[in-house]
């Protein structure tokens, strides 16, 4: 597979922007200060990320993408 790196940039700060909204409505809903850090953003298979995740507790964000990833 082949991913543009820029592009992946640009799905990293959109992720950032989106977790940073997203935080900062559910702060405003519950009353409660929120913080929220977007460490990265990677292209990996399923296989993969059960393999790195296994016995640890996490939670994530899924995105899909329609298409090849050329670049």
């Amino acid at each position: 597979m082949r991913v543009d790196v820029r592009a992946l940039g640009a799905c990293n700060r959109l992720a950032e922007r989106g977790a940073k909204q997203a935080a900062g409505a559910l702060s405003d809903l519950t009353g409660t200060d929120l913080a929220v850090e977007v460490t990265g953003a990677s292209v990996a298979s399923g296989e993969d990320l059960a393999e790195s995740f296994a016995g640890r507790e996490s939670i994530g964000v899924s995105v899909g993408l329609r298409g090849g990833l050329d670049g």
